[in-house]
């Protein structure tokens, strides 16, 4: 199997990472990480700060950008930072999973490639063993492991953690609020055409639009609507 096939989608990624940290995109991105690195100079321990520092530095190298090998590698360590402050830290533990299956796009050997997607899907399965009613967490995996190719087995995971997160915003939508809420229709509709449902996706998309027509994440939903099933 060619090894760069798998990680093609990570060019898509980004917008399902985008859950409430920043959103950063080339000197946008320098600014808001040398704001934050100064912030963390001052405050070295401050886990909030690195939380965001590693979300940051995760969503840009998810674009895929010539900086993207540098990028990785300074989300890692901001995370893996916030893992020895925070060992219980769930969400970073998924988020270094991520960051690891992104890291394989710079492996040169396709076997290389596999077994790092494969430690960093062992990275999100331990961050949703850890905290099954973390919606953050079940979203960072099911929105990365809906893209990889079936030989990693991952349908029956995406489809649960999906299935579990539309639950949770229908029954609390004032505690997700509209923007998760819309990702969740947004990239659990992409789920379902992925895995040949293409009325529930259609559902699904129309869901989230209602739920504020106006945003930028409707932007993306349409977007995807305009797609053909691959």
């Amino acid at each position: 199997m060619n090894g760069d096939r798998i990680l093609t989608p990570w060019l898509r990624l980004i917008l399902a990472l985008l859950l409430s940290g920043v959103a950063a995109l080339g000197s946008d991105f320098r600014t808001e990480l040398g704001r934050l690195q100064s912030e963390l100079e001052v405050r070295p321990t401050d886990a909030s700060l690195l939380l965001r520092l590693g979300k940051l530095c995760h969503n840009e190298s998810a674009l895929g950008q010539s900086d993207a090998k540098e990028t990785e590698k300074l989300a890692s360590r901001y995370l893996v930072k916030l893992r020895e402050l925070q060992p219980t830290n769930a969400f970073a533990r998924a988020l270094l999973g991520s960051t690891r299956t992104l890291g394989a796009r710079h492996a040169f050997l396709p076997t290389t490639k596999l077994r790092m997607v494969r430690e960093g899907l062992k990275e999100m399965d331990a961050a949703v063993d850890e905290a099954p009613e973390d919606p953050d967490v079940r979203f960072t995996r099911a929105a990365n492991n809906v893209f990889l190719p079936d030989l990693f087995g991952r349908r029956e995971k995406v489809i649960a953690d999906f299935v579990w997160l539309s639950e949770k915003v229908a029954a609390e939508p004032a505690r997700f609020g509209d923007e998760f809420r819309q990702y969740v229709a947004l990239y659990h509709g992409i789920a379902a055409r992925r895995y040949g449902e293409l009325d529930k996706a259609t559902r699904l998309w129309q869901s989230g639009l209602a739920i504020n027509p106006g945003s930028k994440v409707a932007e993306l939903i349409r977007l995807e609507q305009t797609r053909k099933p691959s």
